[in-house]
């Protein structure tokens, strides 16, 4: 079942934010100051990502952003989100400590990393698809044909989280338009 608005049309950094599909891997390393662009993969399992360490009192968390490669025509504009809680406070270094004048981190929703299954229904209602302990938000509509795309490009907008105790550890978030 898709929702009626889109789980998230990016993410905040502090005040900094990035919108999917608009802002590139490349203006977040250089805004923030740390960080290095890393890729995997051929074809259309190529990804290009930034990796973030963020410390808090009580624990690390860790938050990729990224980028598919050959959806987004190589531009690195990213496109995905990952983030989870970390048992141990290591810091590798291709994921270097988020500076904290980028604290704190959400979606456009407010909801990330801790917020409660009670957050999750007063911000985005019902889950479409619901196998515990994961939910999955999805929206999906058509977006305006520019010619290259018979009848307009399909848009899908996700986000998927995995619950434990209530409140949530990883989440996984995209948007991704294609013929």
């Amino acid at each position: 079942m898709s929702m009626r608005h889109a789980p998230s049309g990016g993410i905040t950094l502090g005040d900094f934010r990035i919108v999917y599909t608009k802002t590139t891997l490349e203006t977040v390393a250089a805004t923030i100051g740390a960080g290095s662009v890393s890729y995997a993969g051929d074809g259309a399992e190529s990804v290009s990502w930034l990796c973030y360490s963020i410390v808090t009192p009580h624990r690390l968390e860790r938050v990729w952003l990224m980028s598919s490669l050959e959806m987004d025509g190589h531009t690195n504009e990213i496109s995905m989100v990952k983030a989870t809680r970390q048992a141990t406070y290591d810091m590798p270094k291709d994921c270097p400590r988020l500076p904290m004048r980028f604290v704190p981190v959400s979606l456009d929703t407010k909801i990330w990393l801790g917020s409660t299954t009670k957050t999750l229904t007063r911000e985005l209602g019902a889950p479409s698809h619901e196998a515990r302990p994961w939910l999955n938000y999805e929206f999906q509509t058509k977006v305006t044909d520019d010619g290259q795309c018979e009848g307009g490009y399909d848009r899908i907008n996700s986000l998927d989280v995995k619950i434990d105790d209530g409140a949530v550890v990883f989440l996984s978030t995209d948007d991704v338009t294609s013929c």
